[in-house]
């Protein structure tokens, strides 16, 4: 009995570790299809072209969160979407740290779609919030 429990914890575990850390993230065809060409590579490896992936010699290697984060606004902003305000705020700070990364990077060509993405999730969470400290 003890055998098969360390077994399937074992298997668990390691699972886990060979798991990429956005794999919850796997998104839906819609939600695909609602982001920018450059982050299609991060959720279909078979993209390598440099149109699917964000340049980490011109932008850094702080953009991973980028299209996670953008992802996970779709999801906020989705008509029907639980918890919004805890979405986006992940959304938000997963940007905040893109921002930071691409910081040192000024020739990054996705600066400009960083910075109004930016501004659209902060006052969606703006909103959210509002919505949330209304209920009673």
């Amino acid at each position: 009995m003890h055998l098969t429990i360390r077994v399937l914890v074992a298997v668990v575990a390691l699972s886990c570790a060979s798991t990429p850390v956005h794999a919850y993230l796997k998104p839906d065809a819609s939600e695909l299809m609602a982001l920018p060409k450059f982050c299609w590579g991060r959720y279909k490896p078979e993209l390598k072209q440099p149109t699917y992936n964000i340049p980490k010699k011109t932008c850094g290697p702080l953009t991973n969160h980028y299209c996670d984060a953008l992802i996970n606004y779709v999801r906020a902003t989705r008509p029907g979407a639980k918890h919004p305000h805890r979405i986006i705020a992940l959304s938000v700070r997963e940007i905040e740290y893109t921002r930071k990364g691409i910081s040192k990077f000024p020739a990054c060509p996705i600066r400009k779609h960083v910075e109004q993405t930016y501004a659209r999730a902060r006052s969606a969470q703006a909103l959210f919030n509002a919505r949330v400290r209304s209920q009673p």
